[in-house]
């Protein structure tokens, strides 16, 4: 026969899952200030993408290695965000929310091309960047996620 739980016990294990899912980001001191390393991450990857996507739609430049390069830092915000922005109880929405932005983006691309031909590669490049950052903030909250899952059994 199953145990049934007091109220107490329910209330403990509540109070246990919220902590956990409160849990604080890392963060560097200066003096008075405190600087949230997810956040600034989140703030430099937003900013870097409009700007890789403005430039690259205007220059059109080939794959080299500065683009590759920015390419990577981006790539590495992403991480850096999935791993210190996302708790416990954002786990859900976030993925939810990176699933519907990487599957309409695809069908964003092809409509943006088509009906705006003289922003539409403006558009589709800030959107690119945006999905090289947002892939690996969701893939590292997934692992994350399935990490949990696995540990509750």
């Amino acid at each position: 026969m199953a145990k049934k739980r007091s109220k107490s016990s329910k209330k403990r294990t509540v109070k246990k899952v919220t902590k956990k899912a409160t849990k604080k980001v890392p963060s560097v001191s200066r003096g008075k200030q405190t600087l949230d390393v997810g956040k600034v991450s989140f703030i430099l990857g937003l900013g870097l993408m409009i700007v890789v996507g403005i430039i690259v739609s205007l220059a059109d430049p080939k794959m080299d290695a500065a683009l590759g390069i920015t390419y990577a830092i981006i790539f590495l915000l992403g991480i850096v965000v999935g791993l210190l922005n996302i708790t416990i109880a954002e786990e859900k929405e976030f993925l939810l929310a990176c699933i519907t932005f990487l599957v309409a983006a695809n069908a964003n691309f092809f409509v943006i091309t088509l009906t705006l031909p003289q922003f539409g590669g403006l558009v589709k490049h800030i959107m690119l960047a945006l999905s090289v950052f947002v892939a690996p903030a969701a893939t590292i909250v997934a692992l994350k996620a399935m990490y949990t899952l696995a540990k509750k059994r």
